[in-house]
C-alpha cells in the first residue's frame, strides 16, 4: 500500500474564530490523500457555514451537520463515516504543521506500526510548552506501562495516526467528559506496535483558563469513574500494574475533594453515595498510593483527606491546594 488514505475527523462546536486556521492547516498538508470529515455538532455560531465554504473548495472534505450531542457523538459520527485506511483526529480550535501526516505516515509504513505519535506544543497565548517528546518503538504492552507506571505519555488522541482496524467496534462514550481517557488504554492494548516520534507537529491551543483549572465537582468525579473503569479493564490483563492502577484512581480523588467544597450546597444523594464510594476506595488503597504514587507531603495529606467524605475534609483539601498553588503557580497551568 503505497499511498494509504487518511480519514481526518474534526468535531466542530463554537470555534468560529479558530476554525479557519484549523481547516487550512489540514487541507494544506503535504500528504494529500486525505478524507477530511468535519462534524458540525449543532454549533450555534457560524461554524456550519465555514465548514460548507471550505467543502465547496475542496472535494476531499465531507460535512456532517447534526444536532448538538457532544464531542464523543461527533467523533463517533466521523468514525462511522470514515473510509480511510488510517484515522487521525484534530480538534477544531487546534492546528497542525504542514507535514504532520506525511511525517506520521512515513513512520507507520517504514516501521509497520499500528500507531504513530508525535510531540506537540501546548500553546497558551504567546507561550508554547513542548510535550511528549519521545523517540521510541514499543509494543502496546510497553505503551500501557508508559501510561500507567512511568507516566511518560499523555492520554490525548490528536497527535497520532491510527490503523483504522484499531477503531473497529470501538467508540467514544456519549455524554461523558474525559472521552479520550475512556478509550485511550483500549487502542494501546490492541496495537502490536507503536512508534513515538520526537518532532513537534501538533499545536494544542489552550483558550481562557483551560478546562482542568475550572473543572467542577461532577467533572472531577467523572474523571475518577473513567479511571476506575480503566482499572477494571486493565487489572486482569496487566496484574503487574495493579498497584499503579489503584494509585492512579486514588490520585484523582484529591481534585474531587477540593471541588466538592465549592459545590457543597448542591450535593445530591447520588453525589454523596459516590463520594462514599471514592472514600472507601481511598481507605483501602491509601498505602499503595503513597508507595507507588509520586507525592510530596502536601499530596500525601490531601490523599489522606480523601478517606473522609465530610465537609471539613473538603474544605481543608481546598485550603491546602490554594496554599500550595501560591508557592507553585505553574502547577495550576494546563
Amino acid at each position: 500500500m503505497n499511498n494509504p488514505k487518511i480519514s481526518v475527523i474534526v468535531p466542530v462546536y463554537k470555534v468560529e474564530a479558530y476554525l479557519p486556521k484549523c481547516i487550512k492547516s489540514i487541507v494544506g498538508q503535504t500528504y494529500e490523500n486525505l478524507e477530511i470529515i468535519l462534524v458540525d455538532d449543532g454549533s450555534p455560531d457560524g461554524c456550519g457555514a465555514i465548514c460548507d465554504e471550505y467543502a465547496a473548495k475542496d472535494d476531499r472534505i465531507t460535512i456532517i451537520h447534526q444536532q448538538n450531542a457532544g464531542v464523543s457523538a461527533a467523533r463517533n459520527a466521523g468514525l462511522d463515516a470514515a473510509t480511510g485506511d488510517y484515522i487521525g483526529f484534530v480538534d477544531s480550535d487546534d492546528w497542525i504543521e504542514p507535514d504532520m501526516y506525511e511525517y506520521l505516515m512515513q513512520a507507520v509504513l517504514t516501521n509497520d506500526a499500528d500507531i504513530a505519535s508525535c510531540a506537540f506544543f501546548r500553546d497558551r497565548d504567546s507561550n508554547a510548552l513542548v510535550c511528549e517528546q519521545i523517540d521510541a518503538v514499543v509494543t502496546g504492552t510497553e505503551a500501557i506501562s508508559m501510561l500507567i507506571r512511568e507516566k511518560r505519555i499523555i492520554e490525548v488522541l490528536w497527535n497520532k495516526l491510527y490503523r483504522a482496524e484499531l477503531w473497529k467496534e470501538l467508540r467514544f462514550p456519549v455524554g461523558k467528559r474525559y472521552e479520550d481517557a475512556a478509550v485511550f488504554h483500549v487502542f494501546l492494548d490492541r496495537a502490536p506496535k507503536i512508534i513515538f516520534l520526537p518532532q513537534v507537529k501538533y499545536h494544542y491551543v489552550i483558550r481562557g483558563e483551560g478546562f482542568m483549572q475550572t473543572a467542577s465537582f461532577r467533572e472531577a468525579l467523572m474523571r475518577w469513574l473513567v479511571l476506575a473503569e480503566r482499572r477494571e479493564y486493565l487489572q486482569t490483563r496487566y496484574p503487574q500494574l495493579q498497584p499503579y492502577l489503584d494509585a492512579g484512581v486514588m490520585g484523582t480523588a484529591m481534585g474531587i475533594w477540593s471541588s466538592a467544597w465549592d459545590g457543597r450546597k448542591g450535593l445530591t444523594p447520588t453525589d454523596r453515595r459516590l463520594l462514599a464510594q471514592v472514600a472507601e476506595h481511598s481507605r483501602r488503597h491509601y498505602d499503595v498510593a503513597v508507595r507507588y504514587g509520586r507525592y510530596g507531603i502536601t499530596g500525601r495529606i490531601r490523599l489522606w483527606l480523601t478517606k473522609w467524605p465530610y465537609l471539613w475534609a473538603f474544605g481543608l483539601s481546598k485550603l491546602i491546594r490554594r496554599i500550595y498553588l501560591l508557592k507553585h503557580p505553574e502547577e495550576g497551568q494546563v
